[in-house]
């Protein structure tokens, strides 16, 4: 187990590293969140409770967090329309606007699958591309 994996041990929680705390440990240990997935990929630690809401709540029976958004904000709506790549949004780009619209982030995560937008390029390297020093 290299030394990174090592001190991720103290980040998680039910033997697994939930994002919120794979970001945590970025940044205590002065790495990327990437090298951050990288490490607990090399360690055979999953990463859980996406902050977008796309995985890791097996405990609450779900897959995917899935809820149903009775009616997307359209300064949201148009958001993420505007950021959508061909192959959808990044997930960087995803917190942006959550940031940018003072919403929370599962929120957007929501709104783009009922939009029909998938999230692409994990920060953390769970899917998609984990080469993300062009979008940061």
């Amino acid at each position: 187990m290299s030394d990174i994996s090592t001190q991720l041990t103290s980040f998680l929680v039910s033997e697994r590293l939930p994002c919120v705390l794979a970001f945590s440990a970025a940044s205590e240990l002065g790495i990327t969140a990437c090298e951050v997935g990288e490490a607990a990929d090399n360690a055979d630690v999953r990463i859980s409770r996406c902050q977008l809401g796309l995985f890791g709540f097996e405990e609450f029976g779900e897959r995917r967090f899935t809820g149903c958004v009775a009616k997307i904000p359209a300064e949201l709506r148009e958001a993420l329309a505007a950021s959508a790549l061909s192959e959808g949004v990044p997930c960087i780009e995803a917190w942006r606007t959550a940031d940018d619209l003072g919403v929370p982030r599962i929120l957007v995560g929501v709104a783009a699958n009922e939009m029909g937008i998938r999230i692409t390029r994990c920060q953390l390297g769970c899917f998609g591309s984990s080469a993300m020093s062009e979008l940061q």
